[in-house]
């Protein structure tokens, strides 16, 4: 990107809320410009007006979360769009937004329900393990409390640390400064309580009446920035027991003596421990799908016989993955699944998939179901990708969703009509990489005879072979004979073919 210094006099400030979050006062501006222009990378917990300046200066590499799904589709709009984006000389297209699903959030920005277990993963790890680098500047912003700002701060530092370059010069450019010379912002610190709590471990390097900028003391270690970490998470004392993962084995361990044990770093340990926590099993009654009494049939949705044979494959499983939302995460709700997560690339399917099941009317609340909001760029009709150069949207849709899981599901079910031969197929590769019974994992594909017409009836014949099958919807196991090299092959051919 085009990098622009910052102007405080040439400033629209979010034209007064229209646009933007304004809660920066012109000295937090002129900090932040001025930090951001300086940066190759920034990485920003609340979107708002300093995710404008940060694509304003061109920041190379941008990466920020909020838990307000419709604000992130709304900021990717604005900075995606030259010509709406406020003050920016840069399309921006590069920047990362992902959505933290919280559950619904109360006026104040505090979620509805703090006590569920998905908060903490999906806010304050989540993002930054799909991140393999650290960052020159993290940014903790928002309204409301539930920010958990010191954590973040703390993860934040320890992320820099899991990544800590120390000057390396990679492809004849340093690609991120020595952890200690990172800087993390923590806005509203005069109203937030116990944002002084850092100066254990860091020092302020800016400050305004609002706004203070830390960077690690050089004596600071991993340990006191996870004890510290600790001390700020909402996870109760209690729960710091647990089974941290080794590889493809388990073992018992304290929680603060495990980055010892396992020789990693303490970045990994909370999120192994925040993840697993988030996706742990939910204990609900099963229920048989009944399609006489099926609640809710979307006239675009499934015919009766898919109903049927998805309803049944449903209360079968124990863990579903989605790619694209509808009535197939209605049937998940209604059949009581125990593990859940699904995707989709326009916020209204989100909140509409989450509304239905949080509602409780038709089921119990499945408020631990995980979604998530792609960030694939401008999408047209039935999720067809309309900008081709955006090289980030198979990225987002296909595969950064799936690196968060770290056990396989049951059954993936692709909805979505972007990318269908390829999501099969990083469908079964993510299975196998975690060592599943592949003669359990099925694979249900939608709109089949659309796919059948763009990419011919032997699609899947190398590697897949249809177990179960209605109208539009076949159940696909894998192939006794298929390879991770011939999925690699054909996900390959097809990673960029889209249905019509």
């Amino acid at each position: 990107n085009h990098r622009v210094p910052y102007n405080i006099d040439t400033w629209e400030k979010g034209k007064q809320g229209q646009d933007l979050r304004v809660n920066l006062d012109d000295a937090d501006r002129s900090i932040l410009g001025k930090i951001f222009y300086n940066a190759t990378s920034v990485f920003e917990y609340g979107l708002g007006e300093s995710t404008a300046i940060a694509a304003h200066v061109g920041v190379p590499r941008y990466s920020g979360t909020d838990a307000n799904v419709n604000w992130v589709a709304h900021v990717q709009r604005n900075n995606a769009n030259s010509a709406k984006n406020l003050n920016s000389t840069s399309t921006a297209k590069n920047f990362r937004y992902f959505f933290a699903d919280v559950g619904g959030l109360l006026t104040d920005g505090n979620p509805k329900n703090a006590q569920l277990q998905k908060n903490e993963f999906d806010y304050q790890v989540a993002p930054l393990m799909l991140e393999p680098q650290a960052f020159d500047v993290y940014f903790i912003d928002g309204i409301g409390r539930y920010r958990y700002r010191v954590a973040c701060a703390c993860l934040a530092f320890l992320h820099a640390l899991k990544y800590d370059k120390r000057g390396q010069v990679e492809d004849g450019y340093r690609t991120s400064k020595n952890a200690y010379e990172v800087k993390v912002g923590i806005h509203d610190v005069d109203v937030r309580e116990g944002n002084d709590m850092l100066e254990d471990v860091a020092y302020v390097v800016e400050e305004s009446k609002k706004l203070r900028v830390y960077s690690l003391r050089h004596n600071a270690t991993e340990n006191e920035i996870f004890q510290l970490w600790k001390k700020h998470s909402s996870i109760q004392d209690d729960e710091f027991q647990g089974i941290i993962r080794t590889g493809n084995s388990t073992s018992s361990t304290s929680f603060d003596d495990s980055s010892q044990l396992l020789n990693t770093t303490k970045f990994d340990i909370v999120s192994d421990f925040i993840y697993k926590r988030a996706s742990a099993p939910s204990i609900h009654d099963r229920n048989r799908f009944d399609i006489i009494n099926h609640a809710k049939k979307h006239p675009r949705g499934l015919s009766n016989q898919d109903r049927a044979i998805l309803g049944h494959a449903y209360y079968e499983a124990t863990s579903v993955f989605e790619f694209g939302l509808g009535e197939s995460t209605d049937i998940a709700a209604q059949t009581g699944m125990p593990r859940y997560t699904g995707v989709a690339s326009d916020p209204k399917h989100v909140i509409s998939a989450r509304n239905y099941t949080n509602s409780g009317t038709y089921h119990e609340k499945m408020d631990h179901f995980r979604f998530i909001l792609v960030d694939a760029g401008k999408l047209g009709k039935d999720e067809k990708v309309i900008d081709k150069s955006l090289s980030k949207a198979e990225y987002e849709y296909q595969i950064s969703p799936l690196l968060l899981e770290q056990e396989s599901f049951d059954f993936y079910f692709i909805g979505g009509r972007y990318l269908p031969v390829s999501c099969l197929c990083i469908s079964f590769l993510h299975a196998m990489k975690f060592g599943a019974d592949m003669k359990q994992v099925k694979v249900g594909v939608n709109k089949m005879s659309q796919i059948l017409r763009q990419y011919g009836k032997g699609v899947f014949r190398d590697v897949a072979e249809v177990i179960d099958g209605g109208e539009e919807l076949w159940i696909f196991q894998l192939r006794q004979d298929a390879t991770e090299e011939k999925l690699m092959q054909l996900w390959e051919h097809y990673r960029r073919s889209n249905a019509p």
